[in-house]
C-alpha cells in the first residue's frame, strides 16, 4: 500500500501483475521524484533507494515485525528507526540547512509529525533514507545487485545489523528477477 502524498491519511495498492511491476511502480511514482526534489537523483542511488525498501520491508510493512507479533521500532517501507531519524536531523541536516529544507518541503505540513511522516509520507521516509547514504558520501554509479547490498550492508543496516547481503541479493531477486537490467527494459 501506498501513500497519497497529496492526502497522507488515504492509501491504495496500485494495479500490477507482480513483484517487479509493484516495484517499478514505487520506484517511478516515490523514489525518482523524491531524489530529483532533494537533488540528488541518479540511476544507482534510485535502485539502492529501491533495493533497501525492498529488502527492509518487502513494500509492504510500515512497521517494524518482530516475533510473536510484536512490533518494532523502525517506520515506514525504509524501516528506520526514529533514533536514527533524529540523529540525521540533529547531525546531518543541521550541518546542511539547503538540503533540510528540501527535505522538509516533502512534509505533508510543516507541524508535521517527523516520525509519523516515516509510516505515513512515502516521500519523506524516501528522502530521508537518501539523506542517510549521502550522510555517510555514499556515490553509487552502480546498479549491480550485489554492489548496492554491499552499500546497504555497509551504511544502513551497519555490521550490527542482523541483515546480511545475500538476504538482501535474494529480496531483490525476489522482487526484480536477476539484475537491475530488468528495470532497463
Amino acid at each position: 500500500m501506498f501513500v497519497n502524498p497529496a492526502n497522507p491519511k488515504e492509501t491504495w495498492r496500485p494495479k500490477y501483475y507482480g513483484s517487479m511491476d509493484l516495484a517499478r511502480y514505487f520506484e517511478s511514482n516515490v523514489i525518482a521524484p523524491t531524489l530529483r526534489a532533494i537533488d540528488l537523483y541518479s540511476d544507482g542511488m534510485s535502485r539502492l533507494l529501491l533495493g533497501t525498501a525492498i529488502h527492509e520491508s518487502h513494500l509492504e510493512s510500515r512497521r517494524q515485525k518482530l516475533n510473536h507479533g510484536k512490533l518494532g521500532r523502525a517506520r515506514g517501507l525504509f524501516q528506520m528507526e526514529p533514533a536514527t531519524h533524529d540523529e540525521i536531523w540533529s547531525i546531518h541536516l543541521r550541518r546542511n540547512p539547503i538540503f533540510a529544507d528540501k527535505i522538509k518541503k516533502l512534509l505533508s505540513s510543516p507541524a508535521a509529525d517527523k516520525i509519523e511522516e516515516l509510516e505515513t509520507n512515502d516521500q519523506y521516509a524516501a528522502a530521508m533514507a537518501a539523506a542517510k547514504y549521502q550522510w555517510k558520501h555514499v556515490v553509487c554509479p552502480s546498479t549491480d545487485p550485489k554492489e548496492l547490498a554491499e552499500i546497504w550492508k555497509r551504511v544502513y543496516n551497519t555490521s550490527a545489523g542482523k541483515g546480511t547481503t545475500a538476504e538482501f541479493i535474494r529480496d531483490w531477486k525476489r522482487f526484480m528477477g536477476t539484475g537491475a537490467e530488468e528495470l532497463s527494459k
